[in-house]
């Protein structure tokens, strides 16, 4: 579990496989999330579930809660940290459950989907709004990560309309971790990247 952010490089192609949706006409049928009868459900998880929620639960596993103590390494601190860090994970399953079936298939086809903010739907983009807003929200006064993820950017070069920024998700070549990502594009052409995880593959 990394909750430091940091800027990275792009991601390696890795096939996989998976679908998800609803018929034209078929509405998605809303109900609890579960896990195993023997794993209990992550504090973090909503106790209404939103329809984007139900569709990111199904295809993405929640991060496993022994990855907070190892993340901790016995440091209380840290793990007060983790512990908070994740209560903007429902937010980021959220806005990975606004992906079109096309987006999802090749999230899960090579590992990454990269969308410029620009073109989000008007869902996605209230899904990422979102996101941001809990970030905020969560972080406020932690003392160690960012408070405010878009300061992080507009520091990054983004401009103010996130023109020039483009979202998504990627899953680590060797791992099954999945992060949210943003890549700023820079005056001459290249990108920064930053990404922090919130589910597992």
């Amino acid at each position: 579990m990394k909750l430091a952010w940091r800027v990275v490089g792009i991601v390696g192609v890795v096939p996989a496989i998976a679908s998800l949706g609803c018929g034209k006409n078929q509405k998605p049928t809303i109900s609890a999330p579960t896990v195993s009868s023997n794993m209990p459900l992550p504090e973090w998880v909503p106790k209404n579930p939103s329809p984007e929620f139900m569709r990111a639960w199904r295809v993405l596993k929640p991060t496993p809660d022994e990855e907070f103590t190892k993340f901790a390494e016995g440091d209380f601190a840290k793990l007060a940290l983790a512990r908070r860090a994740s209560q903007t994970w429902a937010a980021a399953f959220e806005f990975f459950g606004t992906l079109t079936n096309e987006q999802t298939k090749r999230f899960f086809s090579v590992r990454q989907v990269r969308m410029p903010v620009s073109s989000l739907s008007a869902r996605q983009r209230a899904a990422l709004d979102n996101w941001f807003d809990q970030w905020r929200r969560v972080m406020k006064g932690n003392g160690t990560l960012p408070e405010d993820f878009l300061v992080v950017l507009f520091k990054m070069g983004a401009r103010e309309d996130l023109s020039n920024v483009d979202v998504g998700f990627n899953a680590e070549n060797e791992g099954r971790r999945v992060h949210t990502i943003f890549w700023v594009r820079q005056p001459d052409g290249s990108d920064s990247a930053i990404q922090n995880d919130f589910a597992y593959m």
